[in-house]
């Protein structure tokens, strides 16, 4: 009986170390692996170095969502503008509010790219991730990209700060 009595307070104490070291245990962590990628011309790939880049989950950032989604629109018309200035002028409103909604709103992460490009974003796994770059340039007027990704698992990825424009 003693012997049993002792197997049952060890069986115990094992679970309770095990129960511990659970509860202490770090949680799941995700890296997201960039390289901000730009170009002088298509198929020229340049890394782009010094990018501000953040990550957030979408359900928590859906206004930042929204703004980048409609500054495809205002890029679209300002494209189309002739001897109008007020399309440019509306654009940069809305790309210094992008920077101050991505400064103001909590990140998942937030990283700067290296010159050669590379970055990199640590969080707990959510469900989608938006991930948003800037950098304010003399030489170009808007310089920003994002990407939406599920956030579930550890990933590289390239963001195109040309948006498109370098065909990659």
């Amino acid at each position: 009986m003693l012997k049993s009595l002792l197997l049952s307070c060890g069986a115990l104490a094992f679970s309770l170390v095990l129960t511990r070291n659970a509860v202490h245990a770090a949680p799941p962590t995700v890296t997201f692996s960039g390289t901000a990628q730009d170009c002088s011309r298509v198929g020229d790939t340049l890394r782009a170095g010094n990018i501000n880049v953040s990550a957030f989950q979408v359900s928590k950032a859906r206004a930042i969502k929204a703004h980048v989604d409609s500054m495809v629109t205002a890029q679209v018309n300002l494209a189309v503008a002739t001897n109008d200035h007020a399309p440019f002028v509306h654009l940069d409103s809305m790309y210094t509010k992008l920077q101050s909604m991505v400064a103001g709103t909590k990140a998942l992460a937030r990283a700067t790219s290296v010159a050669n490009g590379t970055f990199a974003l640590t969080f707990s796994p959510v469900d989608s991730v938006i991930v948003v770059g800037y950098k304010d340039q003399e030489d170009q007027d808007f310089y920003y990209s994002w990407k939406v990704m599920t956030g579930q698992a550890s990933r590289s990825f390239v963001l195109d700060m040309s948006r498109g424009g370098c065909g990659f």
